[in-house]
C-alpha cells in the first residue's frame, strides 16, 4: 500500500500502512497552516470578504498546492455530512490508506476543515465561531453535536481573521465558551469550561495563529473531538 511524503525536493517516499499512518493527519494538518499565508498573500486571488467565497478559494488553492508539494492528500470543497448538512473542506487520500486501524479509501475523508469569519458580518452571529444557538450554525458547535466529522477524531477549524488581534480574539471566544459552561439555561449541547481554546503557535511574520481544544460530543456521535484552529489575518 503506497502513499507519498512531501518533502522540500519534490521527491516520493513511501508510508507503511498501520498505526503509523495517524500521522497523516498531523501532517496535513501542518501543511493546511502553513499554506494559510501564501494563500492570502497569493497575486492572483481576487479579494473576497464573503465566507463561502473564502472557503472556495482556499480549497482550490490547497488542492493545486497539494498536487505539487503534497502528492498525498487531495482537498474538496464542500463535503456531505448528516442531516443534509456540509463541511466546507475535506482532505482525502490520493490512494487508500490505514489510519490507526481504520480503513481510508480516496472517497473517504481522513479530516474536516470548516471555516468562519472572525468577526461574522452580523451582530446576530457575534458568537458564531462557537456557536448559533438553536440554528445550530456556530463552528464548534456543529462538531461538537456530530453534524460536522461525526466519524472523525481530529479536525480544523479556519478562522478568517478579517479585523482585531488573535490574543484578543482567544481572550473573546474563551469568555464565551465558559458563559456558556456557567449558563443554567437549557441547550441542546453541554459546554464546559476546559474546553476553552489554548494557543500553540503564533506566527507574527505571516500574521497566523494555531490553537487547539478539546469537546465532548453529544447525540449521534461518541467520545472527545479534537479541534486544531488554524487563523489567518486576512
Amino acid at each position: 500500500m503506497k502513499n507519498r511524503q512531501p518533502s522540500s525536493s519534490g521527491s516520493v517516499g513511501r508510508i507503511t500502512a498501520g498505526p503509523a499512518n495517524g500521522c497523516l493527519v498531523a501532517t496535513t494538518m501542518e501543511f493546511v497552516w502553513n499554506s494559510l499565508a501564501s494563500w492570502r498573500d497569493h497575486p492572483d486571488r481576487p479579494s473576497e470578504v464573503a465566507e463561502e467565497a473564502l472557503n472556495a478559494q482556499l480549497s482550490m488553492f490547497l488542492s493545486a498546492k497539494a498536487s505539487q508539494e503534497f502528492p498525498m492528500v487531495q482537498f474538496h470543497h464542500e463535503q456531505r455530512q448528516t442531516q443534509g448538512r456540509r463541511v466546507d473542506m475535506s482532505a482525502h487520500p490520493t490512494s487508500p490508506v490505514i489510519i490507526c486501524g481504520t480503513y481510508f479509501s480516496i472517497f473517504r475523508p481522513i479530516t474536516l476543515m470548516e471555516g468562519k469569519r472572525i468577526p461574522p458580518p452580523e451582530k446576530a452571529r457575534e458568537k458564531e465561531y462557537v456557536t448559533g444557538g438553536d440554528k445550530q450554525s456556530g463552528g464548534i458547535q456543529r462538531f461538537k453535536l456530530g453534524l460536522h466529522g461525526k466519524d472523525h477524531e481530529k479536525v480544523m477549524l479556519i478562522g478568517y481573521v478579517q479585523k482585531g488581534a488573535f490574543s484578543d480574539w482567544q481572550k473573546t471566544i474563551n469568555q464565551w465558551i465558559v458563559d456558556l459552561a456557567s449558563s443554567q439555561k437549557v441547550v441542546v449541547e453541554k459546554w464546559e469550561k476546559a474546553e476553552t481554546l489554548s494557543i500553540f503557535t503564533e506566527n507574527r511574520q505571516n500574521k497566523t495563529c494555531r490553537l487547539q481544544s478539546t469537546h465532548g460530543r453529544y447525540k449521534d456521535a461518541s467520545g472527545a473531538i479534537e479541534i486544531h484552529h488554524l487563523w489567518v489575518a486576512m
